[in-house]
């Protein structure tokens, strides 16, 4: 069969992993050398309905190789293609963000930030991806650090217990050291405009859990953008910081909401800001980091 036509015929908004069945997509074929040696090969699609697309047309916008040193990324730029390497031991975090059918997957080095939108229907696929680069990034770190943290005895809404059994599925050796439950929150500034978006929005502290393994920090996040209740919330992310890689933790009250204390992770050139309750006294972890 045309190579044209079979790519149209198997196109849809999954990632692909490149095999004889699911070949290297036709704009990268002279790019994409190395079809052997690669620990993961995928291809992702186009943001585009197929009824809007015909044999022939670019369908997809990235290729990116795992390799057994570096990340390769190839990009459709304009219908030409641009290179980045990205080598494991500058990876500084990977960042892992779901909200309904858009996902976003986000690697974070010492220079840049690479990002990638997909359909959430890949994302057992991408999941493999992040496992894959997350032992790359950590093989050669320092020792095991879940030892020095203690066991949360939290009790966790039923949104992080069936979190926490997805992560069962995918990975062991890790412990839960911490969460951060749904909480009413209120404004630090008192105005007779600030008391009727209380009552209107109903701004609230959306949860985290806070996860350890030998070498990284998990944080599990619900609505990354969303402290107010009068809005559906569908989003959830996960960041995974290797411990090694981070620099300093900063806690500051904040500046917008009252009881609440912002830990600020900085890492060589990038910064995650995790909000707290002051009356919080599962995420005790924090202040041991921090010193």
């Amino acid at each position: 069969m045309d190579m044209n036509i079979s790519e149209y015929n198997a196109f849809g908004p999954w990632i692909y992993e490149i095999s004889d069945k699911y070949p290297v997509p036709l704009i990268f074929r002279d790019y994409v050398k190395d079809l052997t040696s690669h620990l993961m090969l995928i291809k992702i699609p186009v943001e585009a309905e197929r009824r809007n697309l015909k044999p022939g047309m670019n369908m997809y916008d990235y290729v990116i190789g795992l390799y057994e040193n570096h990340i390769h990324v190839y990009k459709n730029v304009s219908n030409a293609v641009a290179e980045t390497v990205i080598s494991y031991k500058d990876v500084l975090a990977v960042e892992h963000s779901i909200n309904l059918l858009r996902s976003e997957l986000k690697i974070y080095t010492g220079s840049e930030l690479f990002s990638i939108v997909y359909n959430t229907s890949s994302e057992p696929v991408i999941h493999k991806l992040i496992k894959i680069i997350r032992e790359k990034t950590t093989e050669n770190t320092g020792p095991n650090e879940s030892d020095n943290y203690e066991t949360s005895s939290g009790n966790f809404c039923f949104f992080f217990k069936s979190i926490l059994r997805l992560m069962e599925h995918r990975e062991s050796g890790f412990k839960v050291i911490g969460s951060q439950e749904e909480t009413d929150i209120k404004f630090l500034k008192r105005t007779l405009l600030k008391n009727i978006i209380e009552k209107l929005l109903k701004p609230y502290l959306p949860g985290s859990l806070h996860v350890i393994n030998p070498k990284e920090l998990i944080i599990v996040s619900r609505g990354e953008d969303n402290f107010y209740r009068r809005y559906a919330n569908h989003g959830y992310s996960y960041i995974y910081l290797p411990i090694s890689n981070i620099l300093e933790i900063r806690k500051m009250k904040s500046e917008i909401f009252n009881e609440v204390n912002d830990y600020k992770i900085r890492l060589r050139g990038h910064e995650f800001t995790i909000p707290v309750h002051s009356k919080n006294k599962d995420l005790g972890y924090l202040d041991k980091l921090k010193s």
